[in-house]
Parts: C-alpha cells; sequence; structure tokens
C-alpha cells in the first residue's frame, strides 16, 4: 500500500511521481476452466493485497480444483475479507448483478460480453 515513486515525463516539467493503491471495495473474481488455480488465485491475492474484499467463483467446468480452492479459502482465509462461492451459469449471473466494484473474469469474448 505505501506509494511507489516512477520517472516523471520531462514534457510535465519539475515534478514527481507516484503510484498509490487504493481498494475499489468488493472485487470478483471469475477463474477459467484451463488454469483454474493460476486464474482464480492469482488476481485474488493481488486484490487481497490492495486492500479490496474477495469474492473468488471458480470455473464449474473443473469440479476437483473448485473444491480444492474452495477448501483453501474456507481453512487458511478470513470469511469476512474472502469468500469462494461454487456453482454454474446461475451463480455466475447472480453473482454479476450484485454491486461489485471490479470483476476479473477470464474466458472467451462472447462470455466476456455477458459478464460486462
Amino acid at each position: 500500500m505505501k506509494p511507489v515513486k516512477v520517472s516523471t515525463p520531462a514534457l510535465i516539467g519539475p515534478a514527481w511521481s507516484s503510484i498509490e493503491q487504493e481498494p475499489l471495495g468488493v472485487y470478483l473474481v471469475m477463474g477459467s476452466w484451463n488454469y483454474p488455480l493460476f486464474t482464480s488465485l492469482g488476481p485474488a491475492i493481488s486484490a487481497i493485497a490492495a486492500g479490496n474484499c474477495v469474492v473468488v467463483k471458480p470455473s464449474e467446468m473443473a469440479p476437483y480444483s473448485s473444491r480444492v480452492i474452495k477448501q483453501l479459502i474456507t481453512k487458511h482465509l478470513d470469511f469476512s475479507a474472502m469468500a469462494c462461492i461454487e456453482g454454474g451459469v446461475q451463480v455466475a449471473i447472480a453473482l454479476t448483478s450484485k454491486n461489485i466494484d471490479g470483476i476479473t473474469f477470464t474466458g472467451s469474448t462472447e462470455k466476456g460480453k455477458l459478464v460486462a
């Protein structure tokens, strides 16, 4: 969360620049079936590190990985900051209709349009 100093373009003039991480609020991470751990836990870790609450929805097409992700989150993480919700298309539709501040989705363009 500490600001990171970055170089300032010469066109801006005598100044300094930094990147400050600000939490968005509640973040939804929708994982994919082909790299379920990478596309579910990677963005979730980044969102938690930025101070957000996270809801992880693993792909229903990888049920064993989904079960492992849910077990890991339930056993090792605080439920008030991070939750895992399993389910199919109806669960995904219900989650995207809630008041979510940010969504990370990995999948096809067709499905991405539905999520958007």
